[in-house]
C-alpha cells in the first residue's frame, strides 16, 4: 500500500502505532483526544481534520504529510488554518506554496530502490501500457497520443478505481492498435510479466501524491508519458519521458523511445541515491519541534496511519 514506505522510514527512529480513519468511507474518525494522551509525536498522512478540531488537542509536535492529489486545489485559508504544524512535502509544488505562506515546510523527493533495467532494444516500435484508473484519463485521450503506425501494440488494464468505468476501445481501434485488454493481477509476478513487455507506460492519473506505479515503471527503465501536472512533472521531463497537455493533446514523437528508456533509468538511479539522504532529513524534521505554538505528534491516516492519515499513527522516540 502507498503508505507503507513512510511507515518503514519512521520505524527506523520511532515506535509507530497506526490509526486508520474511516470517516471518508462512512466509518468513524480517529478519536484524537484519546490517542493523543500517550504520544510524543503525531503524523497526519494524507488526511487532515478541520483545524479547529486539531488545535483543540494539546499535541506537542505535529507533522502533516499531504499528498498533492488530495490538496492541490486547497486555498490559502486551509493552509493558514494549520499553520502551527510542520508540513513535510513529497511534492515541490506543495512545498513552494506552503513555504511561501510562511509555514514550516520541508521538501523531499522520494524514490524506491531501482530495479534492473528492462529495455527492449529489439522493439522497432514501442509497446504501450496504460492502466485506466479514472475517467479523467481514458483510452479516448491516449489514442490521440499515438497513431496505429507509431506502436507495435497497446496493453490496456481495465481495472478502474471505484465509481469509475472502463472506456473500451472501438472494434476498429482494437484491431488497428493491436490492443490487448487485461484486468487486475492477483499475482504481482503476472503484472511484472506484462510490464516487462512495455516500452512506454502512461501514468494512470492526471495528478498523483507520489505516483508509485509511475516510479515502478521508471525503476525498470520504462519511459513514462504523463499529464503535465505534479507530481509526475517533478520526476519526468521531455528528456527522460513525455509530458503532454491533456487539454491540447497531440501525437508524441516516440521514435527515440529506446534512448529515453536509458535516460529514464539513469535519472531514476541518480534520484534513488539522493533519496537516502532525504529519509534522514524527514526523520529529523519529524522529531524536532515546529513553531512554539505547535501541538503534539502521532500518525493518522485515511483508513491510514498515529500516524493519522487517511488514517493515523503515534510515534514514540
Amino acid at each position: 500500500m502507498s503508505h507503507e514506505f513512510l511507515v518503514q522510514i519512521l520505524e527506523r527512529k520511532f515506535s509507530v502505532d497506526i490509526f486508520w480513519d474511516e470517516s471518508w468511507n462512512g466509518g468513524a474518525p480517529v478519536d484524537i483526544a484519546r490517542v493523543s494522551e500517550s504520544y510524543e509525536h503525531f503524523v497526519f498522512f494524507q488526511i487532515m481534520y478541520k483545524p479547529a478540531m486539531v488545535r483543540s488537542i494539546r499535541f506537542k509536535n505535529v507533522t502533516y504529510v499531504p499528498m498533492y492529489d488530495h490538496v492541490w486545489s486547497n486555498r490559502k485559508k486551509y493552509w493558514r488554518g494549520i499553520g502551527a504544524f510542520k508540513i513535510y512535502c513529497f511534492s515541490r509544488a506543495i512545498h513552494e506554496r506552503v513555504s511561501g505562506l510562511g509555514l514550516t515546510s520541508m521538501y523531499g523527493q522520494y524514490y524506491p530502490a531501482p530495479e534492473a533495467p528492462e529495455i527492449n532494444y529489439g522493439h522497432s516500435k514501442p509497446v504501450v501500457y496504460f492502466w485506466q484508473r479514472t475517467n479523467e484519463l481514458t483510452w479516448e485521450h491516449v489514442r490521440r497520443l499515438f497513431s496505429p503506425d507509431d506502436v507495435s501494440k497497446v496493453i490496456l488494464n481495465a481495472t478502474t478505481d471505484p465509481e469509475h468505468e472502463f472506456v473500451r476501445p472501438s472494434e476498429t481501434d482494437m484491431r488497428d492498435y493491436r490492443i490487448q485488454v487485461v484486468s487486475w493481477f492477483d499475482d504481482r509476478n503476472d503484472y511484472l510479466a506484462i510490464l516487462s513487455q512495455a516500452d512506454i507506460v502512461i501514468a494512470p492519473r492526471l495528478r498523483e501524491g507520489i505516483g508509485f506505479s509511475t516510479l515502478g515503471a521508471m525503476a525498470r527503465g520504462k519511459v513514462v508519458a504523463a499529464a503535465d501536472f505534479p507530481t509526475a512533472n517533478e520526476y519526468i521531463s521531455n528528456e527522460n519521458g513525455y509530458l503532454f497537455d491533456v487539454e491540447n493533446l497531440s501525437r508524441l514523437a516516440v521514435s527515440d523511445f529506446a534512448r529515453k528508456a536509458e535516460m529514464s533509468h539513469s535519472k531514476y538511479v541518480e534520484g534513488a541515491k539522493r533519496s537516502a539522504g532525504i529519509e534522514e532529513e524527514l526523520l529529523r524534521f519529524v522529531k524536532e519541534s515546529g513553531s512554539p505554538f505547535a501541538r503534539m505528534l502521532t500518525v493518522v491516516m485515511h483508513s491510514v496511519l498515529s500516524f493519522l492519515g487517511v488514517g493515523g499513527s503515534r510515534l514514540r522516540a
